[in-house]
């Protein structure tokens, strides 16, 4: 637990886009509007995978997971975690879906273009994080 506070400190505009992203996504869920298109969605599906991925990334060096000696490993390995984190989300709204029928995933293209925009969001992301942290990590 302690590393995990560690690095939300020392990477606070992260931290805080994800914060904000989660708080806003989470209030749409009692309003009954989480299940409908959002100008919202978009934004969180672009920019949660990426400032995610790099945290992640950071936290698995932290705890001695990985080492990565480079930066373009680590964009990689951000990058592969953010869009983990995206694929991971989906099916959990398929499931939430299948189980309570409660229509989180609106169809193919929503869920397509999500994972697209996690991509984008995931690469530029850790290129971003890289380029303002080099030195930390």
């Amino acid at each position: 637990m302690k590393h995990i506070v560690d690095i939300l400190l020392a990477y606070k505009l992260y931290s805080g886009i994800i914060a904000v992203v989660i708080l806003l996504e989470l209030v749409r869920i009692p309003l009954g509007t989480f299940n409908g298109p959002s100008r919202l969605d978009v934004v969180a599906h672009f920019l949660f995978p990426a400032t995610i991925g790099p945290l992640l990334a950071v936290f698995l060096q932290k705890i001695n997971l990985i080492s990565v000696k480079s930066t373009p490993v680590f964009v990689f390995l951000a990058v592969l975690l953010g869009i983990f984190v995206e694929v991971a989300w989906e099916i959990v709204e398929f499931f939430v879906d299948l189980v309570l029928q409660l229509g989180w995933q609106l169809n193919n293209f929503d869920t397509m273009f999500d994972i697209t925009l996690s991509i984008i969001g995931s690469c530029l992301g850790a290129v971003i994080f890289t380029y303002l942290y080099k030195k930390r990590f």
